[in-house]
């Protein structure tokens, strides 16, 4: 396969090229008071329930395989909850914010 530059014909904009809705704020974004309640609009509870369920389920299964091979050193997962999961979340966005290194 060669790669080659195509060139766009000169002409009328294709329909999916066209943005039919105006950008900027919505009627439900010009409501917000709070940065937790922007933050919602992207991370919905729901996504973040998943996050936690997988994230117990992944953790189980790990605690689990090394118990099988650690039977002397046997260790107990503590679930994760959506609290836990939103501080982390917190954390994660405050360090790419102010650019943290570590």
């Amino acid at each position: 396969m060669i790669w080659q530059s195509m060139h766009k014909q000169p002409g009328r904009r294709q329909k999916q090229d066209i943005l039919s809705k105006s950008s900027g704020l919505t009627i439900t974004s010009r409501s917000l008071s709070s940065i937790m309640e922007s933050f919602m609009l992207f991370v919905t509870p729901e996504i973040v329930d998943k996050v936690v369920e997988y994230t117990n389920q992944k953790a189980e299964s790990v605690y689990l395989l090394w118990n099988l091979i650690h039977p002397s050193n046997k260790r107990k997962w503590i679930p994760t909850n959506t609290t836990e999961i939103y501080g982390l979340i917190g954390l994660l966005v405050t360090m790419g914010a102010l650019k943290a290194k570590r």
